[in-house]
């Protein structure tokens, strides 16, 4: 879990997050609240690697990818023994997965067909 300052803080109500850190915060502040609509998390997600992703390339797909697992992982952690919160934690892996179907894909046919294909 990301421990940014509270400045940064009262800034994301208002700002798309600009950094691995700050998404993760923003994304474990929503679920630590309760919200559980996976089109939320996937629109903050798509704006971050449309936002942010210029230049960075799988650097940005591992930026997003780790913020959902290590932000689903931290509160499965700090929540273990709750009953029936382990499936908002899960809201994250399956946002995870969307992610990946919908933007990790066709960035990895683009490369394969770029590249070539190293499978």
């Amino acid at each position: 879990m990301p421990y940014i300052s509270n400045n940064a803080r009262q800034e994301l109500q208002t700002r798309t997050p600009q950094n691995p850190g700050e998404l993760n915060y923003v994304f474990y502040t929503l679920i630590r609240t309760g919200v559980t609509q996976q089109h939320v998390y996937l629109a903050i997600a798509q704006r971050y690697w449309k936002d942010y992703a210029v230049g960075k390339g799988y650097q940005a797909i591992n930026d997003i990818m780790g913020a959902l697992y290590c932000c689903h992982m931290e509160f499965h952690r700090r929540t273990t023994g709750y009953s029936g919160i382990l499936t908002y934690a899960n809201v994250l892996l399956d946002v995870a997965f969307k992610f990946y179907q919908e933007v990790v894909v066709p960035y990895e046919k683009k490369k394969i067909e770029e590249n070539g294909d190293i499978f």
